[in-house]
């Protein structure tokens, strides 16, 4: 007796035929009310409401038998409320000093948690499964409603925030976002409730509310709030699923819309590219009747199938865009191209679920690029014919120029001579009128000469190869003006020079080309006339420099544009990879040659006159 009085579980001996009932503290807390007069008593007069099972129950133990029932529900009072608890129960024969049944040990285990735990867990799991198979807002609501009713949960309703029909007592909980306990009438009875708002995990915004039916008790049990926060979250994320999908499939819907309006192709693949799930061709492809897995056979030639297996394997590994621009069968039977692009689709995971594309047809530019291509190469074949016979015909031209040169050369000095020496016999006989047909003659010759000597140095510029070096333009000024000097002895010209660079390029011909250029301009000067010979230098924005030679007074009116001098010295600065611009607007000539170079140091900077004139 002194175990079962010490011991923490509930326990009480029945003894003797009368079943006196003896029993511990834990086992009084379970007796309640009926505490202390059940200490001494019969069960019977204790638990009159069980006799009639206990009764065979105790004569069944007194024979020697040992009985357990599991999770017995039973109604006790404690907190200072009746409640109902579970409890496992052992009936044990207790045996006195003769081996004889003296009387019978019951130890009580309370099993209401797990009972509790386990009940909910079933209400988790059934509701998981209505809710799962919901498809829309209308099996929703039916699916919350329909579910059977436990103690836990008396009845459930749905109501969202679209409804016409939201009941204007929940508004409160939509703005304040809090459970809120409120009684709540159900087929004209107002039942113990809580109004559980339900949020969109993505825009924190309440969609609606969950009306719970509990117990009356159940508001401070910690527990039973956890439980039906569970439910909370677990219908949210099934109207957030649903909303989802019924975006994706409005969308999906207009975009149906949108292809069979539009040209383009529009299409959508599994996530390995195996089954081509849907595809609208727009008049172009054949439009799609049912998921396909031969769509590659179907659509693609079979040269453009490696390549576009090739592509997919590659988008599919880095997860990018597929973009390619292939052959396509279209839905007349023949060949065409397309330019086709797709972007993958991902799931929370990172893992794509889909593809999504959309293709145009390029048939008319890829012809049209065939077309133009087929038109380069044989426009290439002729002007590389004709450059042939260009190239063969100057050949021939310049053969002939100067063989016909060289036999022109000879006459005109013959001529040249014979007009030299007829001056000198008949100078004291000839009259002035004479005198100046000879003068004439004398300078066409001398002209005819200089044109011939002229294509003779033309000539034999397209046939020189440059010789190439670094120069200093300074220098070569000098140079130049000492070449001018015999032929304008006449003229009173001021020269002035600048900074020049040094250049890269043939110092002969170089100084030809100066020399020629400014012959040209200063012979139509009449001697005797002041004149400004002006030489700088300017950078521009191709990194060439600019040679600017300035000659004033000039008057536009003069044919410089005919010179051949000044032919020859664009022809020789063309071959140097440059150019030269003229300007003769009064009233001054303005002669601008682009060469590459680079600055001159200040070592090569020649001695200049008082003045800065060479």
């Amino acid at each position: 007796m002194d175990l079962v009085l010490a011991a923490p579980l509930p326990m009480t001996v029945l003894w003797g035929d009368e079943l006196v009932q003896i029993y511990n503290d834990a086992y009084a807390n379970i007796l309640g009310p009926r505490h202390p007069q059940a200490l001494g008593g019969h069960p019977r007069t204790t638990w009159p409401e069980v006799w009639n099972v206990t009764e065979s129950l105790y004569a069944g133990v007194r024979r020697g038998e040992s009985y357990v029932f599991e999770n017995q529900r039973s109604s006790v009072t404690r907190h200072g409320r009746v409640e109902d608890a579970y409890f496992t129960l052992s009936y044990s024969p207790v045996r006195d000093e003769q081996a004889a049944v003296g009387g019978i040990l019951v130890i009580v285990t309370e099993t209401t948690a797990q009972v509790i735990d386990a009940r909910r867990r079933a209400v988790h799991q059934e509701f998981a499964g209505l809710l799962t198979q919901a498809v829309t807002l209308s099996d929703l609501r039916a699916g919350v409603a329909s579910r059977r009713s436990v103690p836990d949960l008396l009845f459930a309703e749905l109501h969202l925030r679209e409804d016409a029909s939201f009941p204007a007592e929940l508004e409160g909980v939509l703005e304040s976002f809090q459970p809120t306990p409120l009684d709540w009438r159900v087929d004209g009875t107002l039942h113990s409730a809580w109004a559980l708002p339900l949020a969109d995990a993505k825009s924190s915004r309440t969609m609606g509310v969950l009306i719970a039916g509990v117990p009356p008790q159940a508001g401070s049990d910690a527990a039973h709030q956890r439980f039906l926060m569970r439910l909370t979250e677990q219908v949210s994320a099934a109207l957030s699923r649903i909303h989802d999908e019924q975006a994706i499939h409005e969308s999906e819907a207009r975009l149906r819309a949108l292809a069979r309006a539009s040209s383009e192709v529009f299409y959508s693949m599994g996530p390995d590219w195996t089954e081509m799930r849907e595809l609208s061709g727009g008049g172009f492809l054949a439009d799609t009747t049912g998921p396909s897995r031969d769509w590659l056979l179907a659509y693609i030639p079979p040269e453009d199938q490696a390549l576009t297996i090739a592509t997919i394997n590659e988008a599919i590994r880095t997860k990018s865009v597929f973009e390619l621009e292939h052959r396509v069968r279209r839905v007349d039977g023949s060949i065409g191209w397309t330019w086709s692009r797709a972007v993958p689709i991902l799931g929370q995971g990172g893992e794509i679920v889909e593809w999504f594309g959309a293709a145009s047809d390029v048939t008319l530019r890829k012809e049209a690029e065939d077309q133009l291509r087929a038109l380069n190469t044989t426009l290439e074949a002729r002007v590389e014919e004709r450059t042939r016979r260009f190239a063969d015909l100057n050949t021939e031209l310049r053969a002939l120029a100067t063989a016909s040169l060289r036999e022109l050369n000879e006459p005109l000095r013959r001529i040249r001579g014979f007009l030299q020496l007829l001056a000198r016999r008949l100078d004291q006989q000839l009259d002035d009128q004479t005198k100046r047909y000879l003068e004439l003659i004398q300078a066409d010759v001398q002209r005819a000469t200089g044109v011939a000597e002229s294509f003779t140095g033309l000539a034999h510029l397209e046939n020189r190869a440059l010789k190439w070096s670094s120069m200093a333009l300074m220098p070569l000024m000098v140079q130049v003006r000492s070449d001018l000097g015999p032929i304008l002895a006449l003229k009173a010209i001021k020269w002035t020079v600048g900074e020049l660079p040094v250049v890269e390029g043939d110092m002969l011909l170089l100084r030809q080309a100066f020399s020629d250029l400014l012959y040209s301009a200063l012979k139509l000067i009449p001697d005797g006339r002041d004149t400004r010979v002006e030489i700088k230098t300017e950078t521009s924005a191709d990194e060439r420099w600019r040679i600017v030679i300035v000659v004033a007074p000039f008057r536009s009116g003069l044919a410089l544009a005919r010179e051949d001098g000044l032919a020859l010295a664009r022809r020789v600065i063309q071959r140097h990879g440059g150019t030269l611009e003229v300007e003769t607007e009064a009233p001054a000539a303005r002669f601008v040659i682009r060469l590459s170079g680079r600055q001159v140091g200040h070592d090569q900077h020649l001695p200049r006159e008082q003045g800065g004139s060479l």
